[in-house]
């Protein structure tokens, strides 16, 4: 850690300091992905102020109910979860799906 006096103001470019401190997140010590993914979305609210998170392919690597506990715990944090996804192997309730067909079209399932 450093021992600087640090002012912030309204002009101050978040960032800058970020990448100019290039920090890493330890997610290493949490035991499964479903920990680690949640950990890393709390620290993207914290430091990005995230709102909006796009998965692509998430069914591809947790089952039914890690997806709910990953959506369940989005919305407790008021994260919006848009997902991309090449075939459907779940269906959630409170979910809204649009499906793009090969021709562009859309059929809202």
């Amino acid at each position: 850690m450093y021992d600087s006096n640090v002012e912030i103001d309204d002009e101050m470019d978040f960032g800058a300091i970020i990448k100019m401190h290039n920090p890493h997140f330890a997610l290493e010590k949490y035991e499964n992905k479903l920990d680690s993914s949640i950990r890393y979305i709390d620290i993207m609210i914290e430091f990005a102020q995230l709102r909006l998170l796009i998965l692509v392919g998430i069914e591809n690597y947790f089952d039914t109910n890690e997806l709910l506990m990953l959506f369940k715990a989005c919305e407790y944090k008021e994260v919006a979860v848009f997902l991309i996804v090449h075939s459907r192997k779940y269906y959630f309730d409170n979910e809204k799906c649009i499906v793009i067909d090969k021709d562009l079209c859309e059929i809202i399932d």
